[in-house]
């Protein structure tokens, strides 16, 4: 199979009738061997806005029924739209490759199309309102990573709806992505390495400092030229995203980020697979490059606010948004650490407690929380900065 094609299924590309293929032809659709073209894409009909498929950058653009007007329709009555059946529409490539996807494990979602950035949610924590379908139904902010599925219902219903390009999720998926990039031309090399040297060329130099190698393993080329290298999380505490942590050019995604998947574009750029085959364990050696070094004890952090009935009140706010945090499952702790910042923001707001206040109190619970995944004190930093910021739009006072 060449790099980059996706293997199709019988169900994915049926065979017209012949009838179905000269009303194709009638309409400027182009058909080769009984199929209808490749490069199909799903946008709005221009007449009656409904989902349709076209066909390459200059295809038609209106849905069977307006394509096909019934007498009734041409003289201006209304008709119940006739889109054509499941036999004569193929499935679009982007879909395909979602579904392909999917069928090894993957968890996907959609990317705005021809872009890196997910389609949804297209608002962050902070700007949540619960406008959003997936935010109103949960109560609360609903991330990319949530929204990943496997599910081919779901993966229909999105993808037949525009030409979302493909991301995988790589944390619920079980990967660990390595991706070698190429430098940049505003990019200076460091000195050990030359102008020319690729993120591939990095690893290899790295696998040979620690005595490893690289295994083979499924893998992609980026739009840019680089490789993404996928393979299985191992065994142990979740590994986190990095950049530049291993070598200069090589990044790292795993819990908490994702990949454009083959099939995708970015800015015009094609994502193609190189090594079709399952990706293999993570070499042993950049599993303990990657392995999170953990954190010491983190001891309680007292915040002096005086005495009195005021103090008494903050104290008992304080420890109540703590005991909030350490109480929250393993996946919403950072949406109750943005709670708790919100909460207790207001009170920064109304001249009760400091920003360093909120932070000496939240930072060590929130980087003491147990689990698989903990957070990032980047993370951490930024959620409690959001936090506080909204909390400031609702200022609250105490008493003396």
């Amino acid at each position: 199979m060449p790099a980059g094609m996706v293997r199709p299924r019988a169900s994915q590309s049926p065979t017209l009738t012949p009838a179905a293929v000269a009303a194709y032809e009638a309409a400027g659709w182009t058909v080769t061997a009984g199929r209808v073209g490749t490069g199909q894409v799903v946008g709005a009909c221009t007449a009656c806005h409904a989902p349709t498929v076209r066909y390459g950058p200059h295809g038609r653009t209106l849905c069977h029924a307006c394509r096909n007007p019934t007498p009734a329709a041409a003289a201006g009555a209304s008709a119940p739209a006739a889109a054509p059946t499941r036999e004569e529409t193929p499935m679009p490539e982007l879909l395909a490759a979602a579904l392909d996807h999917a069928a090894r494990g993957w968890h996907v979602f959609p990317l705005r199309p021809d872009s890196k950035l997910p389609a949804f949610p297209d608002h962050d924590t902070d700007r949540c309102d619960h406008t959003d379908p997936r935010c109103r139904a949960a109560g609360r902010h609903v991330t990319w990573q949530e929204r990943a599925t496997t599910d081919p219902g779901r993966i229909r219903r999105a993808w037949t709806q525009r030409p979302y390009g493909v991301g995988v999720a790589c944390g619920p998926s079980g990967l660990v992505v390595i991706d070698c990039d190429t430098r940049k031309p505003d990019q200076t090399p460091p000195d050990q390495w030359g102008p020319d040297t690729t993120g591939l060329d990095v690893l290899t130099a790295l696998a040979d400092q620690h005595g490893g190698g690289i295994e083979p393993t499924y893998a992609v080329s980026t739009g840019r030229g680089g490789t993404h290298l996928y393979y299985q999380h191992p065994a142990g505490p979740a590994l986190r995203n990095t950049s530049g942590g291993l070598g200069w050019l090589v990044d790292t995604r795993a819990n908490g980020g994702y990949v454009v998947a083959a099939g995708s574009t970015a800015a015009g750029r094609p994502y193609q697979v190189l090594v079709d085959c399952d990706p293999a364990p993570l070499p042993d050696w950049l599993t303990r490059l990657l392995r999170p070094v953990p954190l010491p004890p983190q001891q309680p952090v007292a915040v002096d606010l005086g005495s009195g009935r005021r103090a008494a009140y903050l104290t008992a706010a304080i420890r109540n948004q703590i005991d909030h945090l350490t109480a929250a499952p393993e996946g919403q702790r950072n949406h109750a650490l943005y709670l708790s910042a919100v909460a207790l923001g207001q009170l920064v707001a109304g001249g009760a407690l400091t920003d360093s206040d909120v932070r000496a109190a939240l930072e060590p619970a929130a980087r003491s929380l147990p689990g698989r995944t903990p957070l990032t004190d980047r993370e951490i930093a930024r959620t409690i900065t959001s936090g506080l910021r909204a909390g400031a739009h609702r200022p609250r006072t105490v008493a003396a």
